[in-house]
């Protein structure tokens, strides 16, 4: 099951129950209300309703994509609050609409780092981290 309080295992669920199993009514429970979140392209979220448009944007356009996550490290204590570095794979096939254009059927892969700030079990910030440049070349470079 998992324990979201403690940070070695929120971002594994984060993943598995949002990303991988579409629960999106989970970010409610590991986010706060009026969360942070910076995702590529110098773009701030807030709240739950712009993270989950993004998290859905992303998801449509690669219905079968899913988030491995490669690592985990934290410092900080539960008074203080946590600060939780993850690094993480995303793959899944362009098969829908969003905004890298026309679905080409392509397989892409790329590498993500999430830094995340946690207050009182929840978090209240996330740098999310990855290369769109990458992810597009997969997509539209020729073969």
């Amino acid at each position: 099951e998992g324990d979201p309080d403690n940070p070695a295992e929120l971002p594994g669920l984060l993943y598995a129950l949002i990303w991988n199993a579409r629960m999106l009514n989970f970010l409610g429970e590991y986010y706060a209300q009026d969360a942070v979140i910076w995702v590529p392209g110098n773009c701030r979220l807030e709240g739950h309703g712009d993270l989950t448009a993004y998290v859905l944007n992303l998801l449509a356009a690669f219905s079968d994509g899913a988030v491995t996550l490669e690592h985990v490290n934290w410092i900080g204590s539960e008074a203080q609050g946590y600060k939780v570095a993850a690094r993480w794979t995303f793959q899944g096939t362009h098969d829908g609409p969003g905004s890298y254009g026309a679905p080409t059927g392509r397989r892409v892969r790329f590498l993500g780092i999430s830094h995340f700030k946690m207050l009182g079990g929840k978090i209240q910030k996330e740098y999310m981290v990855w290369n769109e440049f990458a992810l597009l070349k997969q997509l539209h470079w020729p073969h």
